[in-house]
């Protein structure tokens, strides 16, 4: 979803991403024990500019050992530095599996997408 934003068109208004890679060249840092052509065809979302979306939420575990909240910091800032609003949620004890902790911050992150933009 990340990727789509920046293809235009007005496809979305509010944006929950959650354990997003959006920083391909620090996952790579992070992950060393992945082979160096995992992903060498995938174009980072934090190379382009998601000038669509009105808000973003991006959703982190903090015990993700696949997607860092690293990963989420790094692209909620460089949306900041876009003057895109966005919120990062880190879920304590959240994980890569989508365990409960995790799909309790997604649920919440639904309902209040869905009040901004009844707003």
């Amino acid at each position: 979803m990340a990727l789509a934003l920046s293809f235009g068109n007005d496809i979305a208004d509010e944006v929950i991403l959650v354990a997003c890679p959006c920083d391909l060249a620090m996952w790579r840092e992070l992950n060393p024990q992945w082979q160096e052509d995992t992903i060498v065809r995938s174009v980072s979302p934090i190379d382009l500019s998601p000038a669509t979306a009105a808000h973003v939420t991006i959703i982190s575990g903090s015990q993700d050992a696949i997607t860092p909240t690293a990963l989420s910091q790094s692209y909620a800032e460089h949306l900041e530095d876009l003057g895109i609003s966005n919120e990062l949620v880190v879920v304590p004890n959240g994980d890569h599996s989508g365990n409960r902790a995790l799909s309790t911050a997604w649920l919440a992150a639904i309902f209040a997408a869905r009040e901004r933009l009844s707003d």
